[in-house]
C-alpha cells in the first residue's frame, strides 16, 4: 500500500523575520500587524493570527491563506522533515 501525504512548508518564526513570513511566505501575503518581545502578529482577511517565538508557520502550497500555527513540540510530535 503507498502512503501519500500533501505537501507541508514550515517556516520557524525566530523573532526576527516576521516580514518575510508575512510578505513572502504566506500566499497571499499577510499584514504584519506586530513584532515585539517574541511575539509577531498578522492578519488575513481580517482575522489575526498569533506567532510566539521558534513557534512554527505552516501552509500547504499555496492554498492555505491562513497559515497554521502550533508550538515547536506539537511540530515535531506531527511533522517529519524531508530533504529538499
Amino acid at each position: 500500500m503507498k502512503q501519500i501525504v500533501p505537501r507541508w512548508e514550515a517556516e520557524q518564526y525566530d523573532g526576527t523575520n516576521g516580514a518575510f513570513i508575512c510578505g513572502s511566505f504566506l500566499t497571499p501575503p499577510a499584514t504584519l500587524v506586530s513584532e515585539t518581545d517574541g511575539v509577531l502578529i498578522y492578519e488575513v482577511q481580517g482575522y489575526q493570527r498569533t506567532v510566539n517565538l521558534n513557534d512554527y508557520v505552516l501552509r500547504e502550497s499555496s492554498v492555505d491563506p491562513w497559515g497554521s500555527v502550533m508550538s515547536p513540540e506539537e511540530y515535531a510530535q506531527r511533522y517529519a522533515e524531508l530533504p529538499d
